[in-house]
């Protein structure tokens, strides 16, 4: 067992502002993955390096990171955990948006709860679908995901709301707009909120 600093940041390099043991490859010899960032602004980036571990400590194995993700700045990691906690809001917008009577569709959810059960079901199965896309490397297929989980929610609300494809349709509507822009404020609420208590 190893005390006090083991992996300490590098002045000057891609890990200045600060590193932090990730993944251990091998333990004999000793290699690590470690993420870093040379700024506070850069926490989101995502980036990794390589060490080796030698008497007392780790040290990196180059003056530059060994891998840099490709797809983005890494601002969408804290995707999933906006959808997550906007899940109780999404049950909520469901619920205001089938306030009634509900005699013409009485088997309609009506409990808060019933809506969160939906919404967390929902949630799972985009969840699933956009993993899904992001390891399908044809467009074509990708495609194919994007367009079933739009059918796929679309007919779920349908099978448990019930309603005419209309209602449906302008309902959809405003759950894509209100849920996206909640979703694009509480990602930038989170990205600033990393950047800032880093």
């Amino acid at each position: 067992t190893r005390h006090g600093t083991v992996l300490a940041p590098t002045p000057g390099r891609w890990d200045a502002r600060g590193a932090r043991v990730s993944t251990v490859l091998g333990r004999d010899p000793l290699v690590v993955l470690y993420d870093g960032r040379p700024t506070a602004a850069d926490n989101w980036f995502e980036t990794t390096g390589l060490a080796h571990g030698d008497a007392d400590a780790l040290v990196g194995t180059g003056p530059e990171a060994a891998a840099r993700s490709p797809h983005s700045d890494g601002a969408l990691r804290y995707g999933p955990y906006a959808m997550f906690v906007l899940l109780p809001a999404f049950a909520l917008l469901l619920k205001l948006l089938y306030l009634g009577r509900g005699g013409r569709y009485p088997l309609r959810p009506r409990l808060y709860a019933e809506h969160l059960v939906f919404a967390a079901h929902l949630h799972a199965f985009l969840f699933l679908a956009i993993i899904a896309a992001t390891f399908i490397s044809v467009g074509v297929w990708r495609g194919a995901v994007i367009v079933w989980m739009l059918a796929y929610a679309i007919w779920s609300l349908r099978v448990v709301y019930r309603g005419s494809w209309l209602g449906i349709a302008a309902r959809c509507f405003v759950v894509l707009v209100a849920y996206t822009v909640m979703f694009g404020l509480l990602t930038a609420g989170l990205v600033v909120a990393a950047v800032l208590l880093r």
